[in-house]
């Protein structure tokens, strides 16, 4: 139809909340939750995206990650600008997990 399915772009920020939170807590992690997940404008078929992270809060083995998609259409002629959109957002809570798959403490945020 066009349009990007939205699965995809959800498997797409759940990596970015992925690596996000494994660069903080430095361990293997795991989705156990996804709040307030919002698809704005549509993702057309030949859009790049860009996945934006940001840890908003830490607990004592698990983080909430806040997640933003921006698409960019390419202008369809040489003196077209191109056309940059947030499309979806929603924030991703993560829990970190040691070697025997337990949860594992994780370091607070810096101040």
């Amino acid at each position: 139809m066009g349009d990007i399915f939205g699965g995809f772009l959800m498997a797409e920020m759940d990596l970015a909340a992925a690596i996000a939170s494994r660069r903080h807590c430095k361990s293997r992690v795991v989705t156990v939750a996804v709040d307030g997940l919002v698809f704005k404008k549509p993702v057309h078929t030949g859009d790049t995206i860009s996945c934006y992270t940001w840890i908003k809060s830490v607990g004592r083995t698990s983080m909430n990650v806040r997640v933003l998609v921006v698409s960019k259409r390419m202008g369809t002629v040489v003196w077209e600008e191109d056309v940059i959109d947030e499309v979806t957002e929603g924030v991703f809570t993560m829990v970190a997990k040691d070697e025997n798959g337990k949860p594992t403490r994780v370091p607070p945020l810096p101040q």
